[in-house]
């Protein structure tokens, strides 16, 4: 079964998993890709794309635009394409 590659921000999940076994270790994060992993809820494919049990999708052909861009389209009278997508697949 294929898994959700969706980057997620968050603490490693072996990071969380070291706390809870108490392992000794040093760690911190020292770059921004210490805090992103992969989602990796199961997936189900889709005639669009897919979709995984944790919410996230991607639609082939797609538009996508994160809240600062819409508004900024829509302050300036813009139009979206039919296409468009918010950047977690929610139809805008």
């Amino acid at each position: 079964m294929d898994t959700c590659t969706w980057l997620i921000h968050g603490t490693p999940r072996w990071v969380e998993e070291a706390y809870a076994e108490i392992e000794d270790f040093e760690w911190y994060p020292d770059s921004p890709s210490d805090l992103i992993s992969e989602c990796g809820a199961p997936v189900t494919r889709t005639s669009e794309g897919w979709e995984c049990e944790a919410g996230h999708s991607h639609f082939h052909g797609a538009e996508y635009f994160d809240d600062e861009e819409i508004a900024g389209m829509a302050q300036r009278g813009l139009t979206l394409p039919a296409n468009a997508r918010r950047m977690d697949g929610a139809s805008i």
